[in-house]
């Protein structure tokens, strides 16, 4: 079994990110602040979980004061 540790976060591209999710093209989670995508990053192959926070007015603010 492989393990993987915890890295720096990492910042990415708006287009990096359409090519990780393949154009945002298979959802694996929603929640009412949220969708969260499935991704692949394509130097290893790495399965990553890609979440799009959508701004929803009092809601939004409150996630980021989390």
């Amino acid at each position: 079994s492989e393990v993987l540790l915890a890295a720096a976060p990492r910042h990415f591209a708006y287009n990096e990110i359409l090519s990780i999710t393949g154009n945002f093209s298979r959802v694996i989670g929603e929640g009412g602040s949220s969708t969260v995508y499935y991704g692949e990053l394509p130097e290893n192959g790495l399965k990553v979980a890609v979440k799009d926070l959508r701004e929803s007015g009092s809601q939004f603010g409150s996630l980021l004061k989390e």
